[in-house]
């Protein structure tokens, strides 16, 4: 193939007569000095390919490119061009199981932190809730001049650590002077208690249910409470001979009081409450005084 064939697609952009004009690279002068029918060398092709790419023919005649051209090579890649966008980037999967094990080393540090404040809230809560029905039992005490018994025992002397819940709904109708439904006390021992039916503290609906003699429970669900009272009013608590064991309502576990927990001295305080908090262990027994 000679250097004529291989530019015949092109026309020469010489001036008309001359030879050695310098080829136009497009244009409407350009197609107007080019001879119809002329060939462009491969220096003046190279030159001109540009043209060719935009869709037009600038060694044709003058006037607009035709559509074939435009198609035949201009077109084509011109829309080539246009349609090409950058193409998204994906995640490989060595990204993704890094991403996953990053994930689960969050969720093992974060979930047992969580777990541990969720469990110090509600010890804390269990704490208040002790301090409020503390309060309630001294407001009774300045009211009759003695603690209220929550004993099955009536006999003197009284147990030195009772369980709130020991008779059930007592607790409740003595210290509110009511049942749960509103009616008047149906127990003759909270009557005879608390005959002026005074109110002496609001049990909230996680305290106590709706049914009647429901009995109390603290902030986990525990309803097996011990209370201690200075039975002779020195102000100070004496250690009983054995801490009851109180039962976990979560898992059912007996849970002995640590020995160390209560000071062999005593405690200096008018009304004492434990329960078994979680459950688990014994050290999860929360104490109002510690």
């Amino acid at each position: 193939m000679n250097a004529t064939s291989a530019t015949a697609p092109f026309a020469r952009a010489a001036a008309a007569g001359g030879t050695g004009a310098a080829p136009s690279t497009g244009g409407a002068a350009a197609r107007g000095a080019v001879a119809p029918g002329a060939f462009c060398s491969a220096s003046e092709a190279l030159a001109l390919a540009p043209a060719f790419c935009a869709g037009s023919d600038p060694c044709g005649p003058a006037g607009p490119a035709s559509p074939a051209a435009g198609a035949g090579f201009g077109g084509d890649t011109a829309l080539r061009i246009r349609s090409r966008r950058p193409r998204r980037a994906a995640f490989s999967l060595v990204e993704l199981i890094t991403v996953i094990a990053v994930l689960a080393i969050l969720a093992a540090i974060v979930v047992p932190v969580v777990g541990h404040a969720q469990l110090s809230a509600r010890r804390a809560r269990v704490r208040t809730q002790f301090a409020q029905w503390s309060v309630a039992l001294e407001g009774f005490r300045a009211e009759y001049g003695y603690y209220p018994s929550f004993s099955a025992t009536t006999t003197a002397p009284l147990p030195a650590a009772a369980r709130l819940n020991e008779v059930p709904g007592l607790a409740f109708q003595t210290l509110t002077g009511r049942r749960e439904d509103g009616a008047a006390p149906d127990l003759p021992r909270a009557l005879a208690a608390n005959p002026r039916r005074v109110a002496f503290v609001s049990f909230t609906g996680e305290e106590v249910g709706a049914a009647v003699n429901s009995p109390i429970s603290d902030a986990f669900g525990n309803t097996d409470i011990v209370v201690l009272v200075d039975r002779d009013g020195d102000g100070l608590i004496q250690p009983p001979a054995t801490l009851p064991v109180v039962v976990s309502a979560q898992t059912g576990a007996a849970l002995a009081p640590d020995a160390a927990a209560f000071p062999a001295a005593g405690v200096r305080a008018g009304v004492l409450f434990y329960s078994a908090g979680a459950g688990l262990t014994s050290e999860d027994i929360v104490y109002s005084w510690r």
